[in-house]
């Protein structure tokens, strides 16, 4: 925060969003959120491998305090362009 950024992402493509559990990522989301303490959006990434799991997790982390979403299509799923776009939508 100290550098300027705009925005916090937190539980990336590349790291601890396919390692936690639903309840580790919204522990995660809510301790971010009284890190920031309303300083900069704080945004999650929702890359889950079922459309209603992403769904369940979107509307929890609404609840706990996400201003926004950074939104991948599975990944374990080598999808093409038609699906991703349905997954998407």
């Amino acid at each position: 925060l100290k550098a300027g950024v705009h925005g916090i992402i937190i539980c990336g493509s590349l790291g601890e969003n396919g390692t936690l559990t639903t309840d580790e990522k919204l522990l995660l989301l809510e301790t971010a959120k009284n890190t920031i303490n309303g300083r900069v959006p704080l945004i999650i990434c929702i890359a889950e491998c079922i459309t209603r799991e992403a769904i369940a997790l979107a509307k929890a982390s609404e609840q706990v305090g996400a201003e926004g979403f950074m939104l991948l299509p599975p990944m374990r799923y080598p999808a093409d362009e038609r699906e991703i776009l349905h997954y998407l939508h």
